[in-house]
């Protein structure tokens, strides 16, 4: 038996195969760019983070669902398969938002530590979570003829938890936040570039605390096991969409680096078309290849 409510599971099943549908899409778009990259012997982190966190979702998602299936003898296993990943899952948010600031910083070594120390708090947390969360198999009784799969989760790992991505997240906005306000002597196009970057994390940023701050209320004061399986499943897709919105926001950094370079014929599906880089398409995913110049050294961020 299902420790969700049976006439809840076709409503979160409904939510979570949009997540694997938003997943599988955009490994469709990211795969033949990261294959691209990879022919031509570089390497670009932002898309091997994006390749990976919707991988991570998919088995998050399939493992979350079995779980809610559970039999006596899947019941612990199969829990802690999915408290795994979707530890995996919100980590690797997390670590692509950091990194996206990274850059913004010019790689500045003061917001690397402050972003280490951050990721390894989100790691702490998770740790503890998957020791002392986990699933318990309770058997028939008078009350249930079936025995049911539960998943017990400890409420000071659970929470720190989040407050950790919180914390993560409203660190990977201030970059962005400091960067606007030095923009006065900076070139026209990287003036542009930056505010665009602005907008990239203030978006995911206001949103993911929004949300995080309104399921940490839940988790405190629900009592119904199927609209928090619901909630944590419309935070899965939110998770998903803003990430992926990267997909989105390329089109803006194109058209900025586009309006500076213009350069030979592009596949705009597919990313770089040479080697050599050329592509207006493959210099807006270069942004952030780990390489790229936001600013000129006397505007990195101190």
């Amino acid at each position: 038996m299902a420790s969700v409510d049976v006439y809840g599971l076709p409503v979160t099943c409904m939510i979570l195969g949009v997540c694997l549908e938003a997943s599988y899409t955009s490994l469709f778009h990211t795969v033949p760019i990261l294959i691209d990259y990879r022919q031509c012997g570089k390497k670009n982190p932002v898309v091997m983070l994006i390749v990976l966190f919707n991988s991570v979702a998919i088995v998050f998602v399939v493992f979350e669902v079995w779980s809610q299936f559970g039999a006596q003898e899947t019941c612990v296993p199969v829990n802690f398969a999915a408290n795994l990943f979707f530890h995996l899952f919100y980590l690797l948010f997390d670590v692509f938002m950091l990194y996206k600031s990274y850059v913004v910083t010019q790689f500045n070594k003061f917001f690397c530590v402050f972003a280490i120390l951050s990721a390894l708090y989100r790691f702490g947390w998770a740790f503890g979570d998957l020791y002392l969360s986990q699933g318990q198999w309770i058997p028939a009784s008078t009350v249930n003829a079936t025995g049911v799969c539960v998943f017990n989760q400890n409420p000071v790992t659970g929470f720190n938890s989040t407050v950790a991505d919180m914390v993560a997240d409203c660190l990977a906005t201030i970059p962005a936040a400091i960067a606007v306000f030095r923009m006065g002597s900076i070139a026209s196009t990287f003036s542009e570039m930056t505010m665009h970057l602005f907008k990239e994390n203030v978006v995911r940023t206001v949103l993911i605390v929004i949300l995080n701050s309104f399921v940490m209320y839940a988790f405190a004061t629900w009592t119904n096991g199927f609209f928090l399986f619901i909630l944590l499943s419309i935070q899965i897709l939110v998770y998903i969409k803003l990430l992926n919105l990267e997909l989105y926001w390329i089109g803006g950094r194109k058209d900025i680096l586009r309006n500076s370079v213009t350069t030979g014929p592009t596949d705009p599906e597919r990313g770089p078309t040479r080697c050599d880089g050329s592509s207006p398409v493959s210099k807006g995913w270069s942004t952030f290849s780990g390489k790229a110049k936001l600013f000129s050294k006397k505007d990195s961020l101190k």
